[in-house]
């Protein structure tokens, strides 16, 4: 245990003259992830239009600040594509019939006709072999080519899932349509 500090960890992102320079949403989460792995803080992004090819995933203990009416997160354009092969409930990979617009990195969902939702699955393409593609998340259900299964690459621009003390300021959310 340790009293509260004045300083934390803070760190800047931006197009030009930051600690971290770039325009996409792996700048961003590098940010994010070296200042979570510090105990938290704050990462301050520049004014500018940031494309998202994956959600910006928050952690505990830090604040993601953007310029106030100046900070884009705009959400590139999606690609979807039917599952080629079926996808079982538990795998970690899917097979695209096209896999324009699916890259490493990029977040993505797939379900098929019977998920409702519910069974959706949201994850980030960590690799690729042809038309097939790993995933970090387990499939929620099983996605079947006879129900009409699918992939996007659709996501929440930000994201945060069992968090504590995270927290965003002025920021745009720009999606897709």
């Amino acid at each position: 245990m340790h009293s509260r500090m004045e300083e934390q960890p803070r760190v800047t992102v931006g197009l030009r003259d930051a600690n971290i320079i770039g325009a996409d949403d792996r700048v961003l989460q590098a940010a994010v992830d070296y200042v979570a792995g510090l105990g938290g803080g704050v990462v301050e992004i520049g004014e500018g239009e940031f494309l998202m090819h994956d959600s910006l995933h928050l952690r505990s203990f830090v604040t993601v600040r953007g310029t106030k009416g100046k900070t884009i997160l705009r959400k590139a354009k999606a690609a979807a594509s039917a599952l080629a092969l079926d996808g079982d409930y538990g795998e970690e990979q899917i097979t695209v019939a096209n896999a324009d617009g699916f890259k490493v990195g990029a977040g993505v969902a797939i379900w098929d006709r019977n998920s409702g939702g519910f069974h959706t699955t949201v994850a980030r393409i960590t690799g690729r072999n042809s038309n097939t593609f790993s995933i970090d998340q387990p499939l929620n259900a099983d996605c079947m080519v006879a129900n009409k299964a699918q992939a996007a690459t659709v996501f929440p621009v930000v994201s945060g899932y069992n968090l504590e003390g995270a927290r965003v300021e002025d920021l745009i959310v720009e999606g897709n349509k």
